[in-house]
């Protein structure tokens, strides 16, 4: 959920100490996780939120920012496996989506993603820039009585050079050249690795 009041990572001296009870791990996992929704430009994280064709490009996006299962499809063309987008989809919004047929292959065509169905690949142009520079910055995560973590979070744009592992422990600095966006709430549940 987004939130309108700006938070500039002011924490209070009750919520630092419950944020401390988080072992600091599972705080950059968790940060971590958050980035994924916010460099893919979602605010939100429920599915009734999204279109199928806005889930694929958010699995897309997160496997060319992220991942190495980007494949060369042709000549200014990259790809990757339907089955991998659609358990991408399964686990960052927990719903599995119905695989692609001829029939209803433009699903993403506004976003430049096609698919193909010979090599069940969903593909698009490779000079096509999916670079966003947004993460999120944990400000507290608290574990409620259901031994979920109650998250509020800021995120931030930065220039993409300026985004490394250590952004997702830290919070960013007064220093950094990392601009503050929007803030944002979520309640996670830990599922075996993920949330």
């Amino acid at each position: 959920n987004n939130s309108n009041s700006v938070n500039q990572n002011t924490i209070s001296q009750e919520t630092a100490q419950s944020t401390e009870n988080v072992a600091e791990k599972e705080f950059e996992n968790i940060n971590l996780f958050l980035s994924n929704f916010s460099e893919a430009g979602f605010s939100y994280f429920s599915t009734v939120d999204y279109d199928r064709a806005e889930l694929i490009r958010f699995a897309i996006i997160h496997h060319i920012l992220n991942t190495n299962k980007v494949q060369y499809v042709a000549e200014g063309a990259d790809g990757i496996s339907a089955s991998i987008i659609t358990d991408t989809i399964k686990k960052y919004f927990d719903v599995n989506i119905y695989p692609p047929t001829s029939e209803d292959t433009p699903e993403a065509v506004e976003y430049g993603i096609y698919y193909w169905e010979p090599n069940d690949v969903y593909f698009w142009d490779s000079s096509q820039d999916f670079n966003l520079c947004y993460f999120t910055s944990l400000d507290t995560v608290t574990v409620d009585e259901n031994s979920n973590y109650v998250v509020e979070a800021s995120v931030y744009y930065a220039p993409s050079g300026n985004i490394n592992s250590s952004t997702y422990a830290n919070p960013p600095s007064r220093t950094s050249s990392a601009e503050y966006s929007y803030s944002i709430s979520a309640t996670l549940e830990p599922r075996s690795g993920s949330y």
